[in-house]
């Protein structure tokens, strides 16, 4: 599961991050990979790898092969020390997006709900496909999850 962090919107208006929904002025638990977090957290983030290479990776004793998905430490993919390390989920997430939707949906079923809902936040912020996000939905809907209440069962 995710290591959930406290969040603190600074800003004038309300902000959803990966399926919670933060007001103006309050602080809430959300996805670490989502937000910037201390180094002790980073370190402990495990995030859903997609090999879009042609060619097997390697990250120590892991091989993800082409077009597969794993969980894998973020230290992997960049300096856990830094604040927004977590930050690596979204641009795999935004790589994903780039794709069919044919080409996206058998990732669903490896994906936590939060994940699902932070695809279609990102989707929502790009290209705003409805069939995708209907695909999104139903999946969610399938788990016995709306939207809205994605973020509950990931709740520390």
């Amino acid at each position: 599961m995710s290591i959930m962090v406290p969040y603190t919107n600074h800003s004038s208006h309300s902000m959803t991050i990966g399926g919670c929904t933060v007001p103006a002025g309050e602080t809430c638990h959300v996805d670490a990979r989502f937000v910037p977090a201390k180094p002790q957290v980073n370190r402990q983030l495990k995030i859903l790898y997609i090999n879009f290479n042609q060619t097997p990776r390697y990250f120590g004793t892991s091989v993800v092969q082409p077009l597969q998905a794993e969980r894998l430490s973020v230290i992997h993919f960049d300096n856990p020390n830094l604040h927004d390390a977590g930050q690596v989920q979204d641009r795999i997430f935004s790589r994903l997006l780039e794709r069919k939707i044919s080409d996206i949906k058998p990732y669903l079923a490896q994906m936590h709900e939060g994940e699902i809902v932070r695809l279609a936040e990102l989707e929502q912020a790009g290209q705003q496909r409805k069939s995708l996000l209907k695909e999104f939905q139903n999946e969610l809907v399938l788990r016995g999850q709306t939207p809205s209440d994605s973020n509950k069962s990931e709740a520390p």
